[in-house]
């Protein structure tokens, strides 16, 4: 099964609705082959990221949408902090 199917296939699984599902898909799969592997693998170690990023992209094209920088910025500041504590979890995983 090739890296897009696989990511298709874990975001069907997920409790998002059809539509942001489709929509989800659709957007990740015009990311490269590299791209999609670090997805899928972030999504098969923890699903609920999945959410999290649908929810990510949604926030941003509202933001583009709407030209709204104290919006962009909110986004910015949310992805720093997700990333600090999932840098942080690897940082524990490695030491145990």
């Amino acid at each position: 099964m090739s890296i897009s199917e696989e990511l298709k296939k874990i975001i069907s699984f997920s409790d998002l609705s059809k539509g942001d599902q489709e929509g989800l898909k659709n957007t990740l799969l015009l990311l490269g082959e590299k791209e999609l592997k670090l997805f899928l693998d972030l999504f098969k170690e923890d699903m609920s990221w999945i959410k999290k990023i649908n929810e990510n992209l949604k926030t941003k094209r509202k933001a583009f949408k709407n030209q709204d920088k104290e919006l962009w910025d909110k986004i910015l500041k949310q992805e720093e902090e997700e990333l600090k504590k999932y840098e942080d979890s690897i940082k524990d995983n490695d030491k145990n």
